[in-house]
């Protein structure tokens, strides 16, 4: 349960134990209990904020980012792994991060295939 203080905007947040009666302006406040809170009678109840489902798009983008960001990880481990050997991070395989990072740093976009991976480097 949620409630606001009139003139602050302060939000007063209680768990589910928390027993009220009375009206709004006027509200009394018992713990489970039954010993009385001190809290400002004039609190009013506070609706919380509807949260809207993602649409079909916005769905199919996270779960798109979802993918692009398994991919980085794969790829950034092949980074360490490279480093591990001794050899370079090919320049390939920088770009096709990069290009994942996008993907996963975009706050929308439209899904789309991921990024095709370059071939593994040898000796990796």
């Amino acid at each position: 349960m949620q409630f606001f203080k009139d003139h602050t905007g302060h939000l007063f947040a209680f768990e589910d134990d928390v027993q009220v009666s009375g009206e709004a302006g006027a509200l009394e406040f018992k713990a489970a209990h039954g010993a009385r809170l001190d809290v400002p009678a004039t609190l009013t109840p506070a609706d919380p904020p509807a949260v809207a489902a993602p649409s079909a798009a916005q769905a199919a983008w996270q779960q798109h980012q979802g993918q692009a960001a398994q991919a980085l990880r794969a790829a950034e481990h092949l980074a360490l792994r490279c480093f591990m050997a001794g050899q370079a991070f090919p320049p390939a395989w920088q770009s096709y991060a990069l290009a994942l990072r996008a993907i996963v740093a975009a706050p929308s976009g439209v899904a789309a295939a991921l990024p095709v991976s370059p071939a593994l480097p040898a000796g990796v």
